[in-house]
């Protein structure tokens, strides 16, 4: 099954797939079919335990970032300060 999936994957976005054969609808869902969906994974503990994770993975990741472009290489050498070498 896997194997015929993968390989008839270009299949998907030929004309008669598109049109002829009718199995891929051409109108989208509804966006306010959205709405009206319980959202139970934002309400989930475990949910709300990686997304305030992630937000202090990356403030340190920011944090580890703003070091290197801070960095000021030329402080302590009057030798290459103004462009001379």
């Amino acid at each position: 099954m896997t194997i015929m999936v993968e390989t008839s994957r270009t299949f998907l976005f030929t004309e008669y797939a598109r049109t002829i054969c009718g199995t891929i609808h051409t109108q989208g869902t509804d966006p306010q079919v959205w709405d009206i969906l319980p959202d139970h994974f934002s309400a989930h503990p475990e949910t709300k335990k990686l997304l305030a994770r992630l937000k202090e993975e990356k403030a340190a990741e920011k944090k580890r970032v703003d070091y290197y472009h801070n960095l000021d290489l030329l402080k302590g050498r009057p030798d290459l300060v103004n462009g001379q070498t």
